[in-house]
């Protein structure tokens, strides 16, 4: 069977053995679903009565057939998956969603690249922050299983009569309290992962100390911390100044010291090999290096950083030399008769600095 055939056939097949396991005349759709870094055709099924359904992406059913060539195995795999999604679904009313003051608790951030989710974006209130996009959620329910989350789109924010500006003021205030963010060096991240016997292995004094891991407390979409009001502030005070930030995921970002030896290009080689190496394509959040200026408050892409400080040094070196002008000429008026002392004390305050 070639792929429109298989969907065909497949939504036919799940809606009867849905129906004969008693779930009633459930709807079955077909629509292209835009979500963070992926677009892909998923299968809805929609059970009788309810406002909710459950999805599941075509392609992944057909490369199952395709595989194993057992379109029997294949069927019975996404039935049991839908069943175990419908009896699992979560009992909020979907109608108390868009009421915003029912909701307004339930706000967080979430950090995702811009580039590759431009369609995604046209769609949901978003702000953008370098080469990446602040996007927000409704925090529904946790359970040991998982969270459920709700994407908030532009339809969404229009139901709740409010504007993007507030949505993200109240976004950000609330992620914090929802979403607690965590900072912690890199080897007490490895050592909660490997267990505390590999502390025995690792120097207390070695770089994984001084390298610092930012998230959320279920790890889960944690690289918004560094919108957290106040949060990139407290990073520097622990780090003792300025760092620069590395896009480990849409997960994690890993704070490093701002030492003289750092080069840009070979970390964003670093970064970009991380990413399509080790990561999932959905899990990418930046192919770019960033930098946090403790002094001036900015956080940056690192380039960026580079000729700002470049322009800087550029100017600190030309203030001498117009205070030197200044001097020559001034000691050049002490030294002149008087008519032309006039004529040079014109000059000089014309050039005088204004302050």
């Amino acid at each position: 069977m070639e792929y429109e055939q298989f969907k065909e056939k497949i939504a036919e097949d799940v809606g009867n053995m849905l129906e004969a396991k008693g779930y009633g005349d459930v709807n079955i759709k077909f629509e292209i679903t835009d979500k963070v870094n992926q677009t892909y055709e998923s299968m809805v099924v929609t059970p009788e009565g309810s406002t909710v359904g459950a999805s599941l992406k075509v392609d992944s059913m057909f490369d199952h057939y395709k595989v194993t060539g057992d379109y029997e195995a294949a069927l019975n795999k996404a039935a049991n998956t839908f069943e175990r999604a419908i009896d699992n679904m979560p009992s909020y009313d979907t109608k108390a969603i868009t009421e915003y003051d029912n909701v307004k608790d339930k706000l967080a951030i979430q950090l995702i690249p811009a580039n590759k989710n431009e369609n995604l974006l046209q769609k949901i209130p978003h702000k953008l922050i370098e080469d990446m996009a602040i996007v927000y959620r409704l925090i529904l329910d946790k359970t040991e299983d998982g969270t459920s989350t709700v994407l908030v789109t532009n339809n969404l924010v229009q139901q709740f009569g409010i504007t993007p500006e507030q949505l993200h003021e109240d976004a950000v205030e609330n992620s914090p309290k929802i979403r607690p963010a965590e900072l912690s060096t890199l080897r007490d991240t490895l050592v909660s992962m490997v267990g505390p016997e590999m502390a025995e292995f690792m120097d207390p004094e070695g770089p994984e100390s001084k390298l610092y891991v930012a998230t959320v407390d279920d790890k889960m979409n944690g690289a918004g911390v560094i919108a957290y009001p106040g949060f990139m502030e407290e990073v520097a005070d622990t780090m003792g100044g300025d760092f620069y930030v590395i896009p480990c995921s849409v997960h994690e970002v890993i704070m490093v010291p701002d030492l003289p030896e750092m080069d840009i290009k070979n970390m964003e080689e670093m970064i970009h090999m991380v990413n399509s190496t080790e990561l999932k394509p959905e899990d990418v959040l930046s192919e770019k290096l960033y930098h946090y200026d403790s002094q001036d408050k900015v956080f940056e892409m690192a380039e960026k950083f580079e000729k700002r400080q470049a322009i800087k040094e550029s100017k600190a070196k030309e203030k001498p030399s117009v205070l030197g002008d200044l001097k020559a000429k001034r000691d050049e008026l002490a030294k002149a008769p008087k008519p032309v002392k006039d004529e040079i004390e014109k000059a000089v305050k014309k050039t005088e600095p204004v302050i």
